[in-house]
This record gives structure tokens, C-alpha cells and sequence, in this order.
């Protein structure tokens, strides 16, 4: 056997043992959530989800009207989410609420062998199943049976082929766009994705200069297209209008608790493990580059501004990290 062989059957044992290690944390994961299934349908919004979902399925069309609020009854509205109220309503068709649950649950799972196993790539899979334990723990307040969970998969992806490809110094795959449509569709999260994609060609930028311009000209157009595929939805730009409109034109926003800022005696535990974190990171000498570090900033400052939105610091994090993380220690 040369080398290369010998090297070829090393890199296929490493991946079938980062998969089994990746499989195991998703299934040990499910276990874990299932135990504790009802904290699940604590959200009174869950019904809500369902039932738009449902009148979906029976009537086939996409409201345009309020038919459901008592005061905002025949106001405009449309189903921004229905891709993944659809989803919810048809877990509820096939097994009730436990349906629903299991739905939740699959997503959550499926979330940490992803974690698992992009950050393998780097780091000892022990190590990397642990952080992303650790993540989903952290993000554990908004697990709820809502569409945003479905995101989560998608936005874990997202983060890491394109940082990936900016490290490498190649263009963005295009398949990518594929998980804007999708993405668009299932919540109004999606203008994240833009984003993203943004701090990625920063990243990029920070890298390479301008010494590639046609590279850049690639990346440029990659972050064009997305906001342009995102309009394939049901209703047009109306998603992203109204994407805006609920964060910063909605008088109702500052009384909703997962949109309020956040509160340390709240979450004890989250505030801990930002603090490690941002005193890890000088004391390790750590260098990320200046991309990297205005996104860490970028994450922090928006959960910290709107607790929803904890996800982003702690599942994205250690996926853009952990390449700097592997090569400087």
C-alpha cells in the first residue's frame, strides 16, 4: 500500500468516525428533548402556528386578511411563515401534539449533527460534540413548537460553508441559494441570511484584498442573488416588508418578552458563558481577524438587544471560530 493510499483510508475512517460521533450526539440529543417534551408546547403561539398551518392545508390559499384576531379582524396580514406552519399542521395531522413535538425535536437533532459535524472538521469530534451540546443547550429558551426552529439547520449550514469558502478563498457555492428560497419561505428570519453572507465577504475581503477581483465580482454577485431568490415566495417583497416592519415599525414589539433585551438575572447560565467567552478570547490571544470579530460583535449586540436572538451568538460562533481555534493551538 503507498501513501497515498494508506492517506485515502485514513481520511475514510476519520470521516465514518466523525459520522457515528455526529449520529450518536443527535440521537443522545432526541432522547434528551423527548424527555422533557411538554416545555416544548409551552408557548401559547404554538396553537396559533398550527391553526394557520391547518386552514392552509384545507383552503389551499394565502391570506391576505387578519381572519383570526378579535381587534385586527379583516386588517391586512398575510402568512409570512406558511411554509413552516405547514409543517407544524401536518405533524399535527400525523401524530397530534406529539406529532408536533417530534417535528421540533427532529429539527433541534438535526441541529446538533450538524454542529457536530462541521466543527469536527477541526477539532476532535469529543471536543466538537461537546461545544455543541453546549450551544444547544445555551439556546434552549426558545425551543418552542414555532417555525423558527425549523431555521436553525439551515442557518447552522449556511454559516458554515460560507465562512468555509471565504477561508479557502474560493466563490460561494450556488446550491447555497437554495436555502434562501427555503429559508424565506419557512420564517422571516431569512433577511439574516443576507447578513451573513455579508460579514462571510468581509472575511473574505480580509483575507484576499482586492487581489482577486474576480473572485470578489463572484461574491458580490452571490450577496445580489439572495435577497433576489428570497422573492420567491407566495408573497413577494411583502415578506421582506413585512420582516422590517415586525422588528422596528411594530408599537406591540417592546411588550413581547423574547423581543425584549437582554436581562443577566434572567439567564444566569447564558451570561456566564458570554463572559467566558469574551475573557477567553484575549487572554488565549486568539487571532480571528477583523471580519470575523465584527461579526462576534454583531451577534452579541443583537441578542443582547432582542433576546430571540441568542442563536446567533452561540450556535454561529463556534462554527466560525473553530478553524482559527485548530490552527493556532
Amino acid at each position: 500500500m503507498n501513501d497515498a493510499q494508506a492517506s485515502a483510508e485514513a481520511a475514510t475512517y476519520n470521516e465514518r468516525n466523525r459520522l457515528i460521533f455526529c449520529l450518536l450526539a443527535a440521537l443522545a440529543m432526541a432522547g434528551a428533548l423527548g424527555a422533557q417534551a411538554g416545555a416544548t408546547l409551552q408557548d401559547p403561539d404554538s396553537w396559533w402556528q398550527v391553526k394557520v398551518g391547518l386552514d392552509f392545508l384545507t383552503n389551499r390559499t394565502f391570506p391576505t386578511v387578519d381572519p383570526y384576531s378579535y381587534t385586527f379582524a379583516g386588517q391586512p396580514w398575510i402568512a409570512k411563515e406558511w411554509l413552516g406552519q405547514v409543517l407544524l399542521a401536518l405533524a399535527y395531522r400525523a401524530g397530534g401534539w406529539n406529532g408536533v413535538v417530534t417535528a421540533i425535536i427532529a429539527s433541534i437533532s438535526l441541529t446538533v449533527f450538524l454542529m457536530g459535524w462541521f466543527l469536527s472538521a477541526w477539532l476532535k469530534p469529543i471536543l466538537a460534540i461537546t461545544l455543541a451540546f453546549a450551544a444547544v443547550f445555551l439556546i434552549n429558551p426558545i425551543f418552542t413548537a414555532r417555525p423558527h426552529v425549523f431555521t436553525f439547520p439551515i442557518i447552522v449550514i449556511w454559516t458554515a460553508v460560507l465562512f468555509g469558502a471565504a477561508r479557502e478563498e474560493r466563490a460561494p457555492p450556488w446550491w447555497l441559494l437554495v436555502l434562501v428560497v427555503l429559508w424565506a419561505n419557512l420564517h422571516a428570519t431569512f433577511t439574516l441570511s443576507f447578513v451573513i453572507a455579508a460579514f462571510a465577504g468581509l472575511d473574505l475581503l480580509a483575507r484576499s484584498g482586492l487581489s482577486k477581483p474576480a473572485l470578489l465580482a463572484k461574491w458580490i454577485a452571490f450577496g445580489l442573488l439572495c435577497p433576489l431568490v428570497s422573492l420567491i415566495h407566495p408573497y413577494g417583497v411583502q415578506a421582506i416588508l413585512a420582516t422590517l416592519a415586525v422588528a422596528y415599525g411594530n408599537e406591540a414589539v417592546s411588550l413581547i418578552m423574547e423581543w425584549k433585551p437582554f436581562n443577566p438575572p434572567d439567564s444566569p447560565v447564558q451570561e456566564a458563558a458570554m463572559l467566558l467567552a469574551l475573557f477567553g478570547l484575549p487572554v488565549s490571544r486568539l487571532r480571528i481577524g477583523w471580519a470575523k470579530a465584527l461579526f462576534v460583535v454583531f451577534t452579541l449586540h443583537v441578542y443582547l438587544a432582542h433576546v430571540r436572538f441568542m442563536y446567533l451568538f452561540f450556535l454561529l460562533i463556534p462554527l466560525v471560530m473553530a478553524a482559527e481555534v485548530a490552527q493556532q493551538y
